[in-house]
């Protein structure tokens, strides 16, 4: 069986459970960040949320051929606390079940996913706000770059192995659990995750478009948005097909890649309104008209940055086709009688129902002044 059909036809032995909620809200803001790092660094993914582990990473969004596991692990307290082997091993008591049961440590969780894809390419990693500390292993210091159990000294390992050991249980062992099990520091600080995603927001739009600090942080806002809707959708878990999961319950580089250029094709509103101004000046619309156009416009702008699916794109190729074929010739009558038109050809798109005429009215407007 492909990796892809043994992902969603074994389902996760547990849904997430409640966690404190800037916890939860760091797991989505540690997922976009490794969503920028990946796409900065041209890497073909597909990242899925709270299915198996709280991220996954596939190489590929079509037959992927190496996963990667992410268990999210944070600790706000400004406390030295740091990860050792004994963190690691802990069990404690569920005291909300009746009666008690004991809790998996954070070893056996690694050890639950490891075994069930023991027959693919995969690593697991354990991602703590804190850093770790095996005693012996210097390269286990509090450092960025992920430590995988072969770089434990061997004592140091050999401590962790005892609970691992009898968790794996398997007759031949060939210690491929040393090159596939890692653990890493966050570099992304929960203090200041926010001001960090947005300014890394702002460096991978620069590269399409120039955009105003409002129009990043709507941006950020929408792929936020994004990471939390795949996150919290529990229809995910009734997905057959790797390929409805991607389409629906993933980011991956094509999908933020299209978005991206989306965005920044068209001119920005603050830049785009001048010019549209003083058309609307030079056809005589009042004050009043002119106001609240300019309030749909800014709804339509920001519509446009919400919409990471792409679900305007086929209301925005019906009214280019329009309005490249005007029949009147003073602005207002061209924008009228194109409205009138696209009105009629959107009125069985789904999306018709969602938005008044005085939002597709702005959309031609601006559309006009992007041509």
């Amino acid at each position: 069986m492909q990796l892809e059909e043994f992902f969603v036809k074994n389902l996760p032995r547990e849904v997430a459970g409640t966690i404190s909620s800037r916890a939860f809200s760091y797991q989505q803001e540690w997922a976009l960040d490794k969503i920028i790092t990946l796409f900065e660094e041209k890497k073909e993914f597909a990242l899925v949320m709270d299915f198996h582990e709280d991220v996954v990473i596939f190489n590929s969004s079509k037959n992927p051929t190496h996963i990667e596991m992410f268990q999210i692990k944070t600790n706000v307290k400004k406390s030295e606390f740091t990860i050792t082997p004994a963190v690691l091993k802990k069990q404690e008591k569920d005291n909300k079940s009746k009666p008690p049961k004991i809790k998996d440590s954070f070893l056996q969780k690694l050890l639950y996913n490891y075994n069930l894809f023991q027959n693919y390419n995969k690593t697991i990693y354990f991602v703590s706000t804190k850093p770790f500390n095996f005693s012996k292993s210097e390269k286990s210091s509090d450092t960025l770059n992920p430590i995988f159990l072969k770089d434990l000294e061997e004592e140091d390992f050999q401590d962790l192995s005892e609970q691992m050991c009898d968790i794996c249980k398997k007759d031949k062992c060939k210690q491929k659990c040393k090159t596939e099990i890692a653990f890493e520091k966050a570099h992304l600080q929960i203090e200041t995750s926010h001001e960090q995603l947005l300014i890394k927001v702002q460096e991978i739009v620069a590269k399409y478009g120039e955009l105003t600090y409002t129009e990043n942080k709507a941006i950020y806002a929408t792929l936020m948005a994004q990471v939390r809707t795949i996150n919290d959708s529990k229809d995910k878990y009734n997905c057959e097909e790797f390929e409805v999961l991607i389409e629906k319950y993933s980011i991956s580089r094509a999908k933020l890649e299209s978005f991206l250029k989306k965005t920044t094709a068209d001119k920005s509103f603050p830049k785009i309104w001048g010019e549209i101004h003083i058309a609307l000046l030079g056809e005589k619309y009042t004050a009043l008209e002119i106001r609240n156009i300019k309030k749909w416009c800014e709804q339509v702008a920001l519509e446009n940055y919400n919409d990471f699916e792409g679900k305007l794109n086929e209301v925005i190729i019906v009214i280019d086709e329009v309005i490249d074929m005007p029949k009147a010739e003073s602005f207002r009558e061209i924008i009228e009688e194109s409205l009138n038109e696209i009105y009629n050809k959107l009125s069985g798109n789904e999306i018709f129902a969602l938005f008044e005429k005085e939002f597709f009215r702005a959309m031609t407007i601006m559309r006009w002044f992007n041509g």
